[in-house]
């Protein structure tokens, strides 16, 4: 856990994090986490289930803030899937 005391810097180091840089410290890599809220975090567990589905259907999906899914078919080696199954 870091404190930052100059907003700029926090900015910049956020921003850097959410572009995937590689964030070091004398050395050692730092991992940014997101901080959601009790509610939000609640809302993202409720997708759990459908999020291993989507997973083992080989659909991509990406989370919106606050829980909101977007599922897409993956494009590539991925199994052909039966509309019918209901995946």
């Amino acid at each position: 856990m870091a404190r930052i005391h100059h907003f700029q810097n926090n900015e910049l180091i956020l921003k850097l994090a959410r572009e995937g840089h590689r964030l070091t410290y004398c050395g050692a890599e730092i991992h940014i986490f997101p901080d959601y809220s009790p509610e939000v975090s609640k809302k993202r567990v409720a997708f759990s289930e459908v999020k291993s589905q989507l997973k083992s259907a080989s659909f991509l999906y990406r989370m919106f803030f606050p829980a909101r899914s977007q599922p897409k078919p993956f494009k590539g080696n991925s199994p052909e899937l039966d509309p019918d199954q209901g995946a």
